[in-house]
């Protein structure tokens, strides 16, 4: 199944850029484009939080809807994921080669209430198990 999204009702989708960074994808080493398009002359493009925030929604934390009742949990999940698997968000220092972590903040995940994906929801109770699993996978543990 595709993932599709809706960002209608996020105020913070997008960002204004210049015509220059338009034309000239400096995104090209990212693992996903972010939407672009032109409007009344001006330039957008999709955040890289809220890109992100697309991908962990509809495949990741099993909460596919960023409301005002979910942001808090949504932000706790992804704390939870990225205590496990490090920081989704990572940018390079261009001058020493420096890979850069930059976990989410619950600002963050706030300032992009209004995403909605066709991602799978999970309980409270799958969730756990889920990150039970990928803290064991493949690991053999003693019987008791």
């Amino acid at each position: 199944m595709a993932l599709n999204y809706d960002v209608i009702e996020n105020k913070n989708a997008f960002r204004v850029i210049s015509k220059e960074e338009y034309d000239n994808p400096s995104d090209k080493r990212d693992f996903f484009q972010r939407p672009k398009f032109e409007k009344d002359g001006k330039y957008y493009q999709m955040t890289i939080e809220c890109n992100m925030l697309i991908m962990l929604l509809g495949t990741i934390i099993g909460i596919p809807k960023l409301t005002e009742d979910t942001y808090l949990f949504v932000y706790n999940r992804i704390s939870i994921m990225e205590k496990i698997n490090g920081s989704y968000l990572v940018s390079e220092n261009p001058k020493t080669k420096e890979r850069v972590s930059n976990y989410f903040t619950l600002e963050m995940v706030k300032n992009n209430i209004g995403i909605k994906t066709n991602g799978i929801e999970l309980s409270e109770s799958d969730f756990r198990k889920k990150v039970v699993d990928l803290l064991f996978e493949n690991k053999k543990v003693m019987p008791i």
